[in-house]
C-alpha cells in the first residue's frame, strides 16, 4: 500500500471515529464483508451504523464502503469491487482518488464527482470535505 492510499486511509477513518457519537456510526478498516454465501471483500473503510453488530466478518449491510485507490488499481477491478457492493445492496460507495485528489460516488449510472466537494450520505449528518482529506497529504 503506498503511502498516499495509507494516508488517505487513515484520515478518512479518523473523520469518522472522530464524529462517531454525533453521526452514530463505527468505522472499520480493512473489515471483510460478506458479500454473498462464498464471496466476501475487504473494504479498505466499512462504516457501520452504531447498533449493528460488532461481529469479526460483517454480513449486515453497511451504511458505506469506501474504496481508496491504489497506484496500480485498474477501473476494472475498480467496477467489480463496485458490483459486489451494489450487489450486496450497499447504497453508499464513496471511491477515493490519492493521486488525481479526487471522490466520486459510486451509483447505478457510474462514477459521480460532488459538485460541492462534499462528500454526504442524504438523510444523515455526513458530510465530509475533499479538501480536508487532501490537506493531510500535504501535511505529510
Amino acid at each position: 500500500m503506498s503511502s498516499r492510499t495509507r494516508i488517505c486511509r487513515l484520515s478518512l477513518a479518523g473523520i469518522f471515529r472522530e464524529h462517531r457519537k454525533d453521526w452514530s456510526v463505527r468505522a472499520l478498516a480493512e473489515q471483510r464483508v460478506q458479500i454473498s454465501v462464498r464471496r466476501y471483500r475487504i473494504a479498505d473503510i466499512c462504516i457501520l451504523r452504531a447498533s449493528d453488530p460488532q461481529d469479526p466478518i460483517i454480513t449486515v449491510l453497511p451504511l458505506l464502503c469506501i474504496e481508496i485507490l491504489s497506484k496500480g488499481d485498474s477501473l476494472s477491478e475498480l467496477q467489480d469491487r463496485v458490483d459486489d457492493y451494489q450487489t450486496m445492496g450497499i447504497e453508499h460507495i464513496w471511491e477515493i482518488d490519492p493521486w488525481k485528489r479526487h471522490g466520486y460516488l459510486a451509483t447505478t449510472r457510474g462514477f459521480q464527482q460532488p459538485q460541492d466537494g462534499l462528500l454526504t450520505i442524504p438523510n444523515t449528518p455526513i458530510a465530509i470535505s475533499l479538501s480536508a482529506v487532501f490537506a493531510e497529504l500535504d501535511e505529510a
